[in-house]
């Protein structure tokens, strides 16, 4: 990969690559994946984000034991898929979970996008 930057002041170099590293894993990841499991087919991938109140290791925590994910490498079984969890993440930076599904499914992006906002909108999170 080549980047190029310019800033001011004596750390802006450092700051950029660091900031730019945690931003370029998933894409590598998504890449990795893509070449090892998948060459040659159709890829279309799903991201859900949702704004969850609450301190962040309890909602961290919440979502893994409503999934039953520990760790990576970790078979999962969620909403008729089955699949493998690559990468778990919770810090320090932004708390991440890439699942591969084992199985193409087809339509499932478009039909299940919805209902896994939904679902990670109403998370019980526990006041602190």
């Amino acid at each position: 990969m080549v980047s190029s930057a310019f800033g001011t002041g004596a750390g802006w170099e450092q700051e950029f690559f660091d900031d730019m590293e945690k931003h370029w894993v998933p894409f590598f990841d998504n890449l990795r994946l893509y070449l090892t499991h998948f060459p040659g087919q159709q890829v279309t991938s799903m991201s859900v984000a949702a704004d969850i109140p609450g301190h962040a290791d309890v909602v961290w925590s919440v979502l893994r034991q409503a999934l039953d994910v520990e760790k990576a490498g970790q078979p999962v079984d969620v909403r008729g898929i089955t699949g493998h969890v690559e990468r778990i993440s919770m810090s320090p930076g932004p708390n991440e979970l890439l699942l591969r599904l084992t199985d193409p499914v087809p339509g499932f992006v478009e039909r299940e996008q919805p209902a896994w906002k939904a679902w990670l909108e109403n998370l019980a999170i526990p006041k602190v």
